[in-house]
């Protein structure tokens, strides 16, 4: 690899010094890290990984969140009751987030939902096409307010090692 000037992308760990994976840096408050970045210098060096100059290509902003929830505003029509999900897929920078579904410590809840047993909020995170999450509300009249039944929302939490 002498005088010659490496590919990241062709050359990164065989002929060229390895650089030093984002993740050996901490990002500040309000970021997260990039999937898949490598710090300017490689990891052989002193301060191969630093604030000062590898923040914008390691960190971006963002936060570690643990729940997420999904809520359904309205349907095509008035008069429906029911509302149905197959798969909730969630994703950083075109990757599945790690831990968003059941096979990944993933797990999924409706607080005060109407579901039937075999149709379960689990069920939209099980990578599984052939289930579904069904809410419906008990009730398709509207309440006293005119107002039509609220659908109760997903909450998709993910592991804390995630």
């Amino acid at each position: 690899c002498d005088n010659t000037v490496c590919d990241v992308e062709a050359d990164l760990n065989h002929c060229c010094d390895a650089a030093m994976p984002c993740t050996n840096l901490t990002c500040p408050d309000n970021y997260v890290h990039r999937p898949d970045t490598y710090c300017s210098l490689a990891a052989y060096k002193t301060n191969a990984c630093t604030l000062e100059t590898d923040k914008d290509m390691c960190c971006t902003r963002g936060m570690a969140l643990l729940y997420y929830r999904f809520k359904i505003w309205s349907t095509k029509s008035s008069d429906e009751y029911m509302t149905q999900l197959s798969e909730l897929n969630l994703y950083f920078f075109n990757d599945y987030v790690v831990g968003s579904k059941t096979t990944t410590g993933g797990t999924a809840w409706s607080l005060n939902g109407n579901y039937p047993g075999k149709e379960s909020p689990i069920q939209a995170i099980d990578e599984d096409v052939e289930t579904k999450w069904l809410d419906e509300d008990p009730d398709p009249r509207k309440n006293r307010r005119g107002e039509a039944y609220a659908f109760m929302a997903l909450t998709v939490q993910l592991p804390t090692s995630a």
